[in-house]
């Protein structure tokens, strides 16, 4: 499931057009075409994760990082994903739902934060019990 946040931007009227305008849920946002393009790559991005470390951000959010390539770009830029899981409440056909909050170019993204495996993410997810996060360490780019 993802969030009209990894395809939009704030609204800045003195910089977009009225015909950019998104509105969802009380908030007035703009298309942002890479953000679009970006989030385009995000169910590929999740299938691999594997066993891989996701880390905690705030609020029970958690995030990845991973160096994205654009075609109009040389250099790769730290594409910056947030999301939340929970225990799929009246579904046959999963057992935890993935939520991306928010995904966007972010440069100066931190550079220590506390690991968790995502499998465990799922697991923990799926059985209702509290995620155990590593100690603070650098944040692996994938």
């Amino acid at each position: 499931m993802v969030s009209f946040h990894c395809f939009t931007e704030e609204f800045d009227a003195a910089r977009h057009d009225e015909q950019a305008a998104y509105e969802h849920e009380n908030e007035t946002r703009a298309f942002d075409e890479i953000r679009y393009r970006l989030s385009l790559s995000l169910p590929n991005l999740f299938r691999k994760l594997g066993d891989q470390s996701v880390y905690h951000a705030h609020k029970g959010s958690l995030f990845i990082i991973k160096n994205e390539w654009l075609p109009d770009r040389a250099d790769g830029i730290p594409y910056a994903v947030f999301f939340r899981t929970h225990r799929a409440a009246d579904r046959n056909d999963a057992d935890v739902i993935v939520r991306v909050v928010s995904a966007y170019p972010k440069p100066g993204m931190k550079n220590f934060a506390r690991p968790v495996n995502f499998p465990r993410v799922i697991d923990s997810a799926a059985r209702r019990i509290r995620l155990q996060l590593g100690p603070y360490c650098r944040v692996k780019r994938l």
